[in-house]
């Protein structure tokens, strides 16, 4: 097995050990959502529970996953306050018609990153975590090309290699973790 294979199948395992999870009790009436959600996150990533048990006992044996959550309305209080601690547990969001009352409470739980009532808001604050939880991959400095075409250092300074350092400090401060 080459290197080129091995990074490959590292990246894409980091990639599969994050997971969306859902709890609402009235999951069935959210189907075009959940939909959309799968659209964001691999398939076989995303899970909803309608049992709160259930969901915090997947949780805390998922011992190889990192979580993202949501919760909804009626049981949010109690999830969030059984799971907050676990280490796997990245963030927590949720959703649902009382937003009011929610940003009293989550104001408690750093991981709780909103409390979200319009859908197209929670798929872009989700959106916006997974972007978080992938991974950088490589990031090429020189093409592949003949050793012969490729310049030097000194060659470079000539073409403005500040602006390809900018380029870089741009895309790794576009990937850090945003802090409230």
């Amino acid at each position: 097995m080459d290197s080129s294979s091995t990074s490959e199948e590292n990246t894409t395992a980091a990639a599969a050990s994050y997971s969306l999870y859902w709890l609402d009790t009235n999951a069935n009436d959210a189907e075009p959502l959940q939909n959309r959600l799968k659209n964001i996150v691999n398939n076989n990533n995303f899970r909803v529970f309608e049992n709160l048990e259930d969901c915090e006992g997947t949780i805390r044996l998922s011992v190889e996953e990192i979580i993202v959550l949501i919760v909804s309305d009626s049981r949010a209080v109690q999830l969030v306050s059984r799971v907050h601690d676990l280490r796997r547990v990245l963030a927590i969001y949720v959703y649902g018609s009382n937003e009011e009352f929610h940003l009293l409470w989550i104001k408690n739980f750093k991981k709780v990153k909103n409390a979200i009532v319009h859908e197209n808001d929670l798929i872009y604050q989700i959106q916006k975590a997974y972007r978080y939880c992938q991974p950088l991959g490589r990031i090429k400095f020189f093409s592949n090309a003949d050793q012969s075409q490729q310049q030097s250092h000194k060659n470079l300074k000539l073409e403005n290699v500040t602006f390809v350092w900018q380029q870089l400090f741009i895309e790794i401060l576009l990937r850090l973790k945003q802090e409230e």
